[in-house]
């Protein structure tokens, strides 16, 4: 949970496959955003987490992309990375 976003592990019925479903407070949402979400979904590369859907209901935004995994995030909890371990990481 961020100060304006959070994130649910969410499957998709038929298959099974899990995703991140990153939602934003629409209080808290720069123009900006929807320029970079037109250029995400569009985006489509093996180093960068898939866009798949966006969608808007009651108050919030919600981003349906890649489950990167734990790795990071458990990295991420002992403090802050250094830029040669964060790179090794990726």
């Amino acid at each position: 949970v961020g100060a304006f976003s959070f994130v649910h592990l969410v499957a998709e019925e038929n298959t099974g496959t899990i995703f991140a479903q990153k939602s934003i407070n629409k209080k808290s949402i720069a123009p900006e955003l929807s320029t970079e979400i037109k250029m995400h979904l569009g985006l489509s590369h093996v180093n960068v987490v898939n866009l798949y859907h966006v969608y808007s209901e009651e108050g919030y935004l919600h981003m349906i992309m890649d489950y990167a995994g734990d790795s990071l995030f458990s990295l991420r909890k002992s403090g802050r990375m250094a830029k040669v371990m964060s790179t090794e990481k990726v």
